[in-house]
């Protein structure tokens, strides 16, 4: 995936790869090693040969470069952390991969006036001790900490994964913002696996004491048949929902314009004007459980409006599909989608060469109109929801016609929560003068058209003419401007394709329980047993309880 993140009025783009195309000659692919900065308090048009972006390029010190990092953003303390990863294909020494991956770390950027620094954050916690790294797994944080459910290990994930072939990472880890803390729920309650790829994660503050974080789409894996035979994909109809305070596991039915199985897919959620209801859009992405190539998808989006859960498919003339991107709520109403594969075309070369129709592969979509726009308005209005969330609301009833578990009835029509902060999603995304080939990263440079794609991360170059297709991340298999860039395709995934969900086999429509609650000490912090290692998970050390009915 693309790796980005927003925190205050600037968008962050890091690590991955790139290809540089200058004078129409390929330099070679290359890992970068830097953090983009896109300021978002000022507008900016998106039309393909607009120059009006402007770019900072921050430097990471000694902060490893992974592709597919996931970024915790802490809204409160004004700082993001940094989970997850692989190190990139294009490592020397690609049969020892393992043995060249950095030991596991947690690094913190912290944005200022010149860019920001990131620093590596000491870690002194035994659940922490026992975590794998892993990498695309499903990730939110909200004003509690960082959340992060399933993905796999590899051997360019961590060196306690000293084999080539991808090992399912089951449960769902925690970072507390607060007190530094770290735990790992086992998350069996979710499909039976604790096991999840491709999917998407929103945090909810609106609901729930410490608020809920909602799980959907993606994928689900057997632990016992691993990958890539174990994969099946998870309905959109069956959303998952997480309630951190009392560590219990919920799913509710959704209904309406159920979006088709997908995965690689972006999400973004945002609280109506008056906090009584919250969407949670979700844009394009892969139908079919093989999420790399062959794989159909559509242009489209859908909006999830909570506590309804009821769907709704936007109306508009599909022209641009997308996989591998991320989005983000900015600019109060709009929905910024970044990067992406066109997964139109026929073969992976085509799409990494394809230039995109948005500069900087930067989208706009305006979540109160309901239109794709080719300007970001940094002083738009206000969001409220769209006239069909409206309309269905004024009509209908605002809750489900039946609650899953009626626990989960009463969390949504209970008082909302204390909560305040914005929800930030992932999946699932420091300033200097460098030189990369023949290309001069400059501190402020203007972005145009962009080519080809980032992988795991971004690519891009800040050069003179600017660039093309922006931000494109790297699947798993194998007349523009006079300085280009074209990232390359990396081997991400290439430990086999996913098998297609048969229909004989397929994933109950409501398989998720109402989980196993456990008692916390003190409400947001929470301390759950010992993590888990590279042979296995761990349940919590307190034992559990009888779900709540």
């Amino acid at each position: 995936m693309v790796v980005t993140f927003v925190i205050g009025n600037t968008l962050y783009i890091d690590g991955g790869e790139e290809n540089l195309v200058l004078n129409g000659v390929q330099t070679g692919q290359q890992i970068l090693n830097y953090t983009l900065a896109i300021d978002l308090s000022s507008s900016f048009y998106t039309f393909p040969n607009d120059n009006s972006i402007n770019v900072k390029v921050i430097e990471k010190g000694d902060c490893p470069n992974f592709n597919n990092i996931r970024f915790w953003v802490d809204s409160r303390n004004n700082i993001v952390y940094a989970y997850g990863g692989e190190i990139s294909f294009l490592t020397p020494g690609s049969s020892l991969e393992y043995a060249l991956v950095p030991l596991e770390s947690l690094w913190a950027f912290t944005p200022n006036a010149t860019g920001g620094t990131w620093k590596s954050i000491d870690q002194y916690d035994s659940v922490w001790d026992k975590l794998t790294r892993p990498v695309n797994g499903l990730t939110a944080s909200g004003a509690l900490g960082g959340f992060n459910l399933g993905g796999y290990s590899d051997s360019h994930t961590s060196q306690k994964t000293d084999i080539p072939g991808n090992v399912p990472v089951p449960g769902l880890q925690f970072f507390n913002f607060t007190s530094q803390k770290w735990s790992n729920n086992s998350a069996s309650d979710y499909y039976g696996t604790g096991t999840a790829l491709f999917g998407g994660m929103v945090y909810v503050p609106t609901w729930g004491s410490a608020g809920l974080v909602v799980i959907l789409g993606g994928q689900t894996i057997n632990p016992q048949v691993g990958l890539p035979g174990g994969a099946r994909l998870v309905p959109l109809s069956n959303i998952s929902i997480y309630d951190p305070d009392a560590q219990t596991w919920y799913y509710q039915l959704a209904t309406g314009d159920v979006p088709e199985e997908r995965g690689s897919f972006c999400v973004a959620g945002v609280r109506g004007g008056d906090n009584s209801t919250f969407e949670i859009f979700l844009y394009s992405g892969r139908q079919g459980s093989n999420q790399q190539v062959h794989a159909r998808s559509d242009d489209d989006i859908y909006i999830l409006s909570l506590p309804a859960f009821v769907w709704f498919q936007v109306e508009y003339t599909p022209t641009d599909p997308r996989f591998f991107h991320t989005c983000h709520v900015v600019g109060n109403r709009q929905l910024l989608s970044v990067g992406g594969l066109n997964p139109s075309l026929p073969n992976v070369s085509l799409m990494w060469h394809d230039t995109d129709p948005y500069a900087g592969g930067l989208k706009v979509f305006d979540m109160t109109t309901l239109n794709w726009t080719n300007y970001y308005n940094a002083s738009a209005a206000p969001y409220v929801p769209s006239d069909p969330v409206m309309t269905y609301y004024e009509s209908k009833s605002r809750y489900p016609p039946e609650w899953n578990n009626p626990e989960l009835g009463k969390l949504f029509i209970a008082p909302t929560s204390n909560n305040t902060n914005t929800a930030n999603t992932s999946p699932t995304s420091t300033t200097s003068t460098t030189t990369v080939g023949n290309s001069h990263y400059a501190r402020h440079s203007n972005i145009g058209p962009i080519a080809g794609g980032i992988v795991g991360g971004i690519g891009l170059v800040l050069a003179i003419f600017g660039v093309r297709r922006f931000c494109r991340p790297k699947p798993k298999e194998d007349g523009g401007p006079e300085a280009e860039i074209t990232p390359v395709v990396s081997r991400i995934y290439l430990q086999g394709e996913v098998q297609e969900l048969e229909d004989s086999n397929p994933l109950p429509p409501y398989e998720v329980g109402p989980g196993l609650p456990h008692e916390l000490d003190e409400v947001g912090i929470l301390e759950m047993g010992s993590g888990f290692d590279a042979g296995g998970i761990h349940e919590l050390d307190a034992g559990p309880r009888s779900s709540k009915e």
